[in-house]
């Protein structure tokens, strides 16, 4: 899947140069997060091979281009509950279609999303909304 790489680390850095404890993650930036930690190997004979992601009412919405048993070609729409689970963003499967048929949402993958090293890290999560098709994540220092 192509994506470009995202700059998590200048984000952050704007952020305390601006003393601003909000983390805004646009359509483009969940995009090239989630595919660089989205394992694409076949998974009960599915394999994702290509994704576009969103955002809206505070949960991810994918559109998953995918071939299953090696042979066929679908897109499948698929939603996550988004989560913070220290230190990562955890995208928990809720529903997976193909058109108005729900599948058995077993045949995905939680995703994890990795946002700093460590949990004994001075940076902590107060609150995720979403904005819009944005990712709000409004940080707090942990400092005791």
């Amino acid at each position: 899947m192509d994506y470009t790489p995202i700059q998590l680390e200048e984000k952050l850095l704007n952020m305390a140069r601006n003393l601003n404890t909000e983390l805004v993650l646009t359509e483009a930036d969940i995009n090239a997060l989630i595919k660089m930690n989205i394992d694409t190997e076949p998974r009960d004979r599915l394999q994702i091979e290509g994704a576009h992601f969103s955002v809206l009412d505070n949960m991810l919405h994918a559109e998953l281009n995918v071939l299953w048993n090696d042979n066929v070609r679908a897109q499948l729409h698929a939603s996550y509950a988004i989560s913070w689970n220290e230190p990562e963003l955890t995208l928990l499967p809720m529903e997976l279609k193909l058109k108005d048929i729900k599948l058995p949402t077993s045949w995905l993958e939680e995703i994890s999303l990795p946002l700093y090293e460590s949990a004994d890290s001075l940076l902590g999560v107060e609150s995720l909304t979403t904005r819009g098709n944005e990712l709000v994540i409004t940080l707090i220092l942990k400092l005791f």
